[in-house]
Protein backbone atom coordinates (compact mmCIF):
# COMPACT_ATOMS: atom_id res chain seq x y z
CA UNK A 1 0.00 0.00 0.00
CA UNK A 2 1.62 3.45 -0.78
CA UNK A 3 -1.52 5.31 -0.37
CA UNK A 4 -0.62 7.68 -3.64
CA UNK A 5 2.02 8.97 -1.49
CA UNK A 6 0.02 10.54 1.66
CA UNK A 7 2.30 11.20 4.57
CA UNK A 8 -0.33 8.87 7.03
CA UNK A 9 1.67 11.20 9.97
CA UNK A 10 -0.89 14.16 7.86
CA UNK A 11 -3.88 12.56 8.61
CA UNK A 12 -3.13 13.18 12.66
CA UNK A 13 -3.01 17.02 11.54
CA UNK A 14 -6.20 17.18 8.86
CA UNK A 15 -8.08 15.40 12.07
CA UNK A 16 -7.06 18.18 14.08
CA UNK A 17 -7.94 21.22 11.61
CA UNK A 18 -11.24 19.41 11.01
CA UNK A 19 -12.20 19.45 14.60
CA UNK A 20 -10.96 22.83 15.57
CA UNK A 21 -11.14 24.61 12.21
CA UNK A 22 -8.38 26.34 12.64
CA UNK A 23 -4.53 26.53 12.43
CA UNK A 24 -3.71 27.79 15.53
CA UNK A 25 -6.12 25.29 17.65
CA UNK A 26 -4.77 22.20 15.77
CA UNK A 27 -1.13 23.29 16.38
CA UNK A 28 -1.78 24.10 19.85
CA UNK A 29 -3.87 20.59 20.18
CA UNK A 30 -0.87 18.68 18.69
CA UNK A 31 1.86 20.44 20.19
CA UNK A 32 3.04 22.04 16.38
CA UNK A 33 4.05 25.31 15.78
CA UNK A 34 1.77 27.41 13.89
CA UNK A 35 3.75 27.67 10.69
CA UNK A 36 4.23 23.63 10.86
CA UNK A 37 0.49 23.20 11.11
CA UNK A 38 -0.02 25.82 7.87
CA UNK A 39 2.84 23.91 6.06
CA UNK A 40 1.30 20.56 7.12
CA UNK A 41 -2.22 21.96 5.65
CA UNK A 42 -0.81 23.22 2.28
CA UNK A 43 0.45 20.07 1.88
CA UNK A 44 -3.11 18.42 2.51
CA UNK A 45 -4.37 21.19 -0.01
CA UNK A 46 -2.23 19.85 -2.81
CA UNK A 47 -3.20 16.26 -1.94
CA UNK A 48 -7.05 16.10 -1.98
CA UNK A 49 -6.87 19.36 -4.50
CA UNK A 50 -9.19 21.29 -2.44
CA UNK A 51 -8.66 24.24 0.20
CA UNK A 52 -10.37 22.27 2.57
CA UNK A 53 -11.19 25.50 4.93
CA UNK A 54 -12.08 28.57 3.76
CA UNK A 55 -12.86 31.50 5.16
CA UNK A 56 -16.78 31.85 5.84
CA UNK A 57 -19.40 34.73 7.42
CA UNK A 58 -18.05 36.98 10.56
CA UNK A 59 -14.14 35.79 9.54
CA UNK A 60 -14.88 32.29 10.68
CA UNK A 61 -13.15 29.02 9.35
CA UNK A 62 -15.53 26.80 7.38
CA UNK A 63 -15.22 23.16 5.72
CA UNK A 64 -15.43 23.08 1.97
CA UNK A 65 -18.10 20.37 0.94
CA UNK A 66 -15.23 17.84 0.69
CA UNK A 67 -13.99 18.03 4.14
CA UNK A 68 -17.06 17.73 5.37
CA UNK A 69 -17.30 14.31 3.76
CA UNK A 70 -13.75 13.70 4.82
CA UNK A 71 -14.15 14.41 8.53
CA UNK A 72 -15.74 10.99 9.69
CA UNK A 73 -13.58 8.75 7.64
CA UNK A 74 -10.73 10.55 8.79
CA UNK A 75 -11.32 9.90 12.23
CA UNK A 76 -12.15 6.46 11.57
CA UNK A 77 -9.32 5.52 10.49
CA UNK A 78 -7.24 7.00 13.22
CA UNK A 79 -9.49 5.10 15.59
CA UNK A 80 -8.43 2.12 14.15
CA UNK A 81 -4.94 2.75 14.06
CA UNK A 82 -5.48 3.02 17.70
CA UNK A 83 -7.28 0.13 18.36
CA UNK A 84 -4.71 -2.03 16.40
CA UNK A 85 -1.69 0.04 18.82
CA UNK A 86 -3.47 -0.80 21.92
CA UNK A 87 -4.60 -4.23 21.21
CA UNK A 88 -2.20 -5.76 23.70
CA UNK A 89 -0.62 -3.15 25.02
CA UNK A 90 -0.40 -3.27 28.95
CA UNK A 91 -2.15 -1.09 31.00
CA UNK A 92 -1.13 -0.61 34.52
CA UNK A 93 -3.02 1.24 36.60
CA UNK A 94 -0.48 2.06 39.44
CA UNK A 95 1.59 3.95 37.04
CA UNK A 96 -0.91 5.10 34.48
CA UNK A 97 -1.13 8.45 33.19
CA UNK A 98 -3.98 8.42 31.33
CA UNK A 99 -6.73 10.87 30.76
CA UNK A 100 -10.61 8.89 30.13
CA UNK A 101 -13.24 11.31 29.58
CA UNK A 102 -16.87 10.56 30.38
CA UNK A 103 -20.10 11.76 29.94
CA UNK A 104 -22.89 11.70 32.79
CA UNK A 105 -25.55 13.77 34.78
CA UNK A 106 -24.54 15.75 37.95
CA UNK A 107 -26.87 12.92 39.50
CA UNK A 108 -24.52 9.86 38.73
CA UNK A 109 -21.30 12.31 38.77
CA UNK A 110 -22.54 12.69 43.03
CA UNK A 111 -22.94 9.27 43.54
CA UNK A 112 -21.48 6.75 41.22
CA UNK A 113 -18.20 8.49 40.96
CA UNK A 114 -17.68 9.56 44.45
CA UNK A 115 -17.32 6.04 44.99
CA UNK A 116 -15.09 5.58 41.46
CA UNK A 117 -12.88 8.07 42.02
CA UNK A 118 -12.51 7.22 45.58
CA UNK A 119 -10.76 3.65 43.86
CA UNK A 120 -9.00 4.74 41.39
CA UNK A 121 -7.23 7.76 44.21
CA UNK A 122 -6.14 3.67 45.64
CA UNK A 123 -5.58 1.68 42.66
CA UNK A 124 -4.73 4.23 39.86
CA UNK A 125 -3.06 7.98 41.59
CA UNK A 126 -1.80 8.90 38.69
CA UNK A 127 -5.19 8.88 36.08
CA UNK A 128 -6.56 11.89 34.95
CA UNK A 129 -10.63 11.69 34.86
CA UNK A 130 -12.50 14.35 33.38
CA UNK A 131 -16.10 14.18 33.86
CA UNK A 132 -18.58 16.28 31.52
CA UNK A 133 -22.21 16.67 30.79
CA UNK A 134 -23.95 17.34 28.05
CA UNK A 135 -27.29 17.78 29.55
CA UNK A 136 -28.53 20.87 28.60
CA UNK A 137 -27.55 20.93 24.40
CA UNK A 138 -30.10 20.77 21.41
CA UNK A 139 -30.34 17.46 19.82
CA UNK A 140 -28.91 15.74 23.00
CA UNK A 141 -28.94 12.14 21.13
CA UNK A 142 -27.16 12.92 17.86
CA UNK A 143 -24.94 14.85 19.80
CA UNK A 144 -23.68 12.26 22.09
CA UNK A 145 -23.44 9.77 19.83
CA UNK A 146 -21.05 11.88 17.55
CA UNK A 147 -19.18 12.88 20.21
CA UNK A 148 -18.59 8.81 20.66
CA UNK A 149 -18.40 8.62 17.33
CA UNK A 150 -15.19 10.32 17.71
CA UNK A 151 -13.46 9.25 20.10
CA UNK A 152 -14.26 12.35 22.36
CA UNK A 153 -15.71 10.27 25.38
CA UNK A 154 -14.13 6.86 26.70
CA UNK A 155 -17.37 6.47 28.03
CA UNK A 156 -21.29 7.90 28.06
CA UNK A 157 -23.76 6.81 31.10
CA UNK A 158 -27.16 7.65 29.64
CA UNK A 159 -30.36 6.30 29.19
CA UNK A 160 -30.68 4.07 26.32
CA UNK A 161 -32.68 6.48 24.16
CA UNK A 162 -29.71 8.70 24.37
CA UNK A 163 -26.93 5.81 23.24
CA UNK A 164 -25.53 5.18 19.92
CA UNK A 165 -27.13 1.90 18.06
CA UNK A 166 -23.51 1.45 16.68
CA UNK A 167 -21.08 0.59 19.75
CA UNK A 168 -21.09 -1.55 22.65
CA UNK A 169 -23.18 -0.80 25.74
CA UNK A 170 -24.47 -2.64 28.83
CA UNK A 171 -26.62 -2.03 32.02
CA UNK A 172 -24.97 -0.28 34.38
CA UNK A 173 -27.22 0.54 37.41
CA UNK A 174 -31.25 1.12 37.67
CA UNK A 175 -33.01 3.53 40.14
CA UNK A 176 -36.36 4.65 41.47
CA UNK A 177 -37.49 7.69 42.56
CA UNK A 178 -38.92 9.27 45.95
CA UNK A 179 -40.57 12.60 47.29
CA UNK A 180 -37.89 14.78 49.53
CA UNK A 181 -38.53 17.36 51.58
CA UNK A 182 -37.10 19.30 54.46
CA UNK A 183 -36.47 17.33 57.90
CA UNK A 184 -38.60 20.65 59.34
CA UNK A 185 -41.45 20.55 56.80
CA UNK A 186 -44.45 20.55 59.14
CA UNK A 187 -46.86 20.30 56.18
CA UNK A 188 -45.81 16.26 55.97
CA UNK A 189 -45.02 13.76 58.23
CA UNK A 190 -43.22 10.04 57.18
CA UNK A 191 -45.42 10.11 54.66
CA UNK A 192 -46.82 12.15 51.43
CA UNK A 193 -50.67 11.69 49.82
CA UNK A 194 -51.41 12.51 46.25
CA UNK A 195 -53.33 15.29 47.28
CA UNK A 196 -50.58 17.13 49.17
CA UNK A 197 -47.54 16.22 46.22
CA UNK A 198 -50.24 17.85 44.04
CA UNK A 199 -50.88 20.91 46.40
CA UNK A 200 -47.57 21.98 47.64
CA UNK A 201 -44.47 23.27 45.71
CA UNK A 202 -42.12 21.73 44.16
CA UNK A 203 -38.36 21.87 42.87
CA UNK A 204 -37.67 20.82 39.66
CA UNK A 205 -34.54 19.94 37.49
CA UNK A 206 -34.53 21.71 33.49
CA UNK A 207 -31.58 21.37 31.56
CA UNK A 208 -32.48 24.34 29.40
CA UNK A 209 -34.84 25.65 27.93
CA UNK A 210 -37.94 23.44 26.70
CA UNK A 211 -35.55 20.66 27.57
CA UNK A 212 -36.63 18.35 30.39
CA UNK A 213 -35.21 15.94 32.57
CA UNK A 214 -35.06 12.08 32.92
CA UNK A 215 -37.75 12.93 36.08
CA UNK A 216 -40.22 14.43 33.52
CA UNK A 217 -39.64 11.48 31.47
CA UNK A 218 -40.24 8.88 33.67
CA UNK A 219 -42.97 10.07 35.69
CA UNK A 220 -46.67 9.39 34.87
CA UNK A 221 -48.40 11.96 32.52
CA UNK A 222 -50.64 12.67 35.82
CA UNK A 223 -47.48 14.39 37.77
CA UNK A 224 -46.78 16.99 34.76
CA UNK A 225 -48.95 19.17 36.09
CA UNK A 226 -47.10 19.64 39.91
CA UNK A 227 -47.39 22.86 40.75
CA UNK A 228 -43.60 24.25 39.99
CA UNK A 229 -42.35 26.89 42.12
CA UNK A 230 -38.49 26.48 41.36
CA UNK A 231 -36.76 25.29 38.43
CA UNK A 232 -33.12 24.27 39.04
CA UNK A 233 -30.12 23.46 36.31
CA UNK A 234 -28.88 20.26 38.39
CA UNK A 235 -30.17 17.74 40.39
CA UNK A 236 -27.97 18.52 43.42
CA UNK A 237 -29.07 22.09 43.74
CA UNK A 238 -32.77 20.88 44.16
CA UNK A 239 -31.71 18.84 47.76
CA UNK A 240 -30.09 22.36 48.53
CA UNK A 241 -33.09 24.75 47.68
CA UNK A 242 -35.63 22.85 49.93
CA UNK A 243 -33.87 23.36 53.02
CA UNK A 244 -36.27 25.93 55.25
CA UNK A 245 -39.25 25.25 52.75
CA UNK A 246 -42.52 23.84 52.73
CA UNK A 247 -41.71 22.96 49.26
CA UNK A 248 -41.10 19.42 47.82
CA UNK A 249 -38.77 17.80 44.83
CA UNK A 250 -38.51 14.73 43.68
CA UNK A 251 -35.46 12.93 43.22
CA UNK A 252 -33.50 9.40 42.35
CA UNK A 253 -33.69 7.63 45.70
CA UNK A 254 -29.94 6.66 45.31
CA UNK A 255 -29.05 10.62 45.05
CA UNK A 256 -31.41 11.61 47.48
CA UNK A 257 -29.98 8.87 50.33
CA UNK A 258 -26.56 10.69 49.56
CA UNK A 259 -28.20 14.05 50.57
CA UNK A 260 -29.42 13.01 53.51
CA UNK A 261 -26.44 12.14 54.65
CA UNK A 262 -25.65 15.92 54.78
CA UNK A 263 -28.51 17.44 54.77
CA UNK A 264 -31.68 17.75 57.02
CA UNK A 265 -33.86 15.99 54.54
CA UNK A 266 -36.78 13.60 54.96
CA UNK A 267 -37.07 10.94 52.09
CA UNK A 268 -40.50 10.01 51.51
CA UNK A 269 -42.43 7.21 49.09
CA UNK A 270 -43.24 8.98 45.74
CA UNK A 271 -47.43 9.02 45.65
CA UNK A 272 -47.50 9.07 41.81
CA UNK A 273 -47.14 6.51 39.35
CA UNK A 274 -43.44 6.16 38.03
CA UNK A 275 -40.64 3.74 35.93
CA UNK A 276 -37.14 3.24 37.47
CA UNK A 277 -34.70 4.59 35.25
CA UNK A 278 -32.30 2.66 33.51
CA UNK A 279 -29.08 3.71 32.44
CA UNK A 280 -26.53 2.37 30.25
CA UNK A 281 -22.83 2.51 29.92
CA UNK A 282 -21.55 2.78 26.95
CA UNK A 283 -17.68 3.15 25.19
CA UNK A 284 -16.57 3.23 21.67
CA UNK A 285 -16.13 -0.38 19.51
CA UNK A 286 -13.20 0.22 18.44
CA UNK A 287 -11.84 0.32 22.38
CA UNK A 288 -13.44 -2.61 23.24
CA UNK A 289 -9.83 -4.34 23.35
CA UNK A 290 -8.23 -1.38 24.78
CA UNK A 291 -7.13 -2.99 28.34
CA UNK A 292 -7.24 0.69 29.80
CA UNK A 293 -10.78 1.24 28.63
CA UNK A 294 -11.48 -2.71 30.26
CA UNK A 295 -9.97 -2.10 33.57
CA UNK A 296 -12.10 1.45 34.18
CA UNK A 297 -15.33 -0.38 32.91
CA UNK A 298 -14.55 -3.28 35.81
CA UNK A 299 -14.10 -0.86 38.13
CA UNK A 300 -17.68 1.29 37.30
CA UNK A 301 -19.34 -1.98 37.13
CA UNK A 302 -18.32 -2.97 40.55
CA UNK A 303 -18.72 0.55 41.93
CA UNK A 304 -22.15 0.63 40.66
CA UNK A 305 -22.93 -2.67 41.88
CA UNK A 306 -21.94 -1.73 45.55
CA UNK A 307 -23.42 1.95 45.22
CA UNK A 308 -26.96 0.80 43.47
CA UNK A 309 -26.99 -2.38 45.99
CA UNK A 310 -30.35 -3.92 44.77
CA UNK A 311 -31.31 -1.29 42.39
CA UNK A 312 -29.02 -3.59 39.81
CA UNK A 313 -30.23 -4.49 36.21
CA UNK A 314 -29.80 -8.38 36.69
CA UNK A 315 -30.44 -8.58 32.54
CA UNK A 316 -27.68 -10.11 31.05
CA UNK A 317 -25.08 -7.47 29.40
CA UNK A 318 -24.39 -7.94 25.78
Amino acid sequence: MHFKGLDLNLLVVLDALLTERSTTRAGERLYLSQSATSGALARLREFFGDPLLIRGPQNKMVLTPLAEGLAQPVRQILMQAEDVVTYNAAFDPATSTRRFRLNMGDEVATVLMTKVLERIRQEAPNLCIEIVSYQGRSELAQDLAELLERGELDFLIAPKQLASTHHPMEPLFTDTFVCVAWLGNRLIGEKISKEQYFSLGHIVTRFGPQQSSTEDETLSAEAAEKKVEIVAPSFGLKANFLIGTNLIATMQETLAQFYARYLPLKILPLPVPHQPISMQIQWHRYQDHDPGVRWLLKALRECADSVYTGNRKTQARR
